[in-house]
């Protein structure tokens, strides 16, 4: 499982480094004013990421925490963490729309029995 992103803009000009964690319990009836920290998943899915200031698109592959809560339905989102802990160092923003919006890819392996 991955999840594909592209950096618009970071604070600093060396770039920011992130991580995937995931939102708990978000409905679809939830608005802006009223999601709190309380939907928020504090698990970690992939490890620290570095992206460039500006346009550089990758892929960030989940980890086995990440994997395990797509396959039993545990979350409904992503989102992306600063490492340092909300410093400015990790500040930035993502691609949300057209060609270059955020999107997960699922690889799988199909068992053949013979």
């Amino acid at each position: 499982v991955e999840l594909w992103l592209k950096s618009l803009h970071s604070y600093y000009s060396t770039g920011m480094d992130v991580y995937v964690s995931g939102f708990g319990s978000l409905s679809t009836t939830s608005t802006p004013s009223s999601i709190n920290r309380s939907i928020f998943n504090e698990a970690r899915y992939s490890s620290d990421t570095h992206f460039a200031k500006s346009n550089e698109a990758k892929y960030i592959t989940l980890n086995s925490t990440g994997i395990n809560a797509v396959k039993n339905s545990q979350i409904n989102g992503f989102r992306m963490i600063g490492s340092a802990g909300w410093s400015l160092d990790d500040y930035g923003y993502f691609e949300g729309s057209g060609t270059d919006r955020p999107y997960v890819r699922i690889t799988y392996t199909e068992q053949v029995w013979e």
